[in-house]
């Protein structure tokens, strides 16, 4: 169902583009923030799923580090680094929306 009417384009030519967002939280202490915008989906899901590894792979390190006393970043839970202050998971995710462009 569409929340909005749908805009006459005078002759205008409607494509898609994709969204990248990365996120993090749930319900009140999710954070969402836009990091790119691209012409093909293939292109944008690739992006994603790039970021996530990265993430991923950031986090690994900076727990590895805590772990052997050489960082000032602390986990926000000692017995599960990914369960913040409200028992909720704070792992950065990304996905992918899509959007239509007028041109």
């Amino acid at each position: 169902m569409r929340l909005w009417p749908r805009m006459e384009t005078d002759g205008m030519q409607v494509k898609n583009i994709y969204i990248v967002v990365g996120f993090m939280g749930d319900y009140s202490t999710r954070a969402e923030w836009l990091v790119r915008a691209c012409a093909h989906e293939e292109g944008a899901q690739a992006l994603a799923k790039q970021a996530g590894a990265e993430a991923a792979a950031l986090y690994a390190e900076q727990q590895a580090r805590w772990n052997a006393g050489d960082s000032d970043w602390e986990p926000k839970s000692k017995s599960d680094p990914h369960i913040d202050e409200f028992g909720i998971a704070s792992v950065v995710s990304y996905f992918v929306t899509k959007v239509e462009l007028e041109e």
